[in-house]
């Protein structure tokens, strides 16, 4: 995920031997909107609830916000009673200063899960059909014959209309029903 966030290639930056031109490939994110992710990275990079996870990590330690208080929600481990078992989960940093919250502890995997399946998945699945789809992409023709090469079942022409218009409209459904 983090190679996809930072690559150029996506803002329509072609890169040969270590220099960086614009316009060489299509554009699938605005340069606005790349710059704004960067940002985003590199302000997450600094967050100190990433230092303090030693040897497990967990990729929303900073990126979250406690709904009740406010504080930033993080990444943090116990081991059970036996001392066995290490349990990994997510918390209010608000709860580690002894702090009344509200906010329940939320098992890493499952919250990490949620948020891959609900956002990350079908944000993914947006782009691959507008880049299958749109011009400044790969194109409908050009996807349709790549697709069609080969023995197998053939994609039909007059998919072209649900995948440019109902497809995403559809994507874009499960996105917002996986943030409600």
């Amino acid at each position: 995920i983090y190679y996809i966030l930072t690559n150029k290639r996506y803002a329509g930056y072609y890169t040969y031997k270590g220099s960086a031109k614009k316009g060489g490939i299509p554009e699938i994110v605005s340069e606005e909107l790349f710059e704004r992710v960067q940002k985003m990275i590199e302000k997450t990079k600094k967050a100190p609830a990433r230092a303090k996870a030693v040897g497990e990590k967990y990729m929303l330690s900073g990126l979250m916000r406690c709904g009740y208080c406010g504080r930033t929600v993080t990444g943090i481990s116990g081991t059970s009673k036996t001392g066995g078992r290490k349990y990994f989960y997510y918390r209010c940093s608000s709860q580690n200063r002894k702090a009344k919250c509200e906010l329940k502890s939320f098992r890493k995997s499952d919250l990490e899960d949620f948020v891959v399946s609900n956002l990350l998945l079908p944000i993914g699945a947006f782009i691959i059909v507008l880049f299958c789809v749109l011009k400044k992409g790969w194109g409908f023709d050009q996807y349709l014959k790549e697709a069609n090469t080969g023995s197998g079942m053939k994609v039909p022409k007059w998919l072209k209309g649900y995948m440019t218009y109902v497809l995403p409209v559809l994507i874009i459904v499960i996105i917002i029903l996986g943030l409600v």
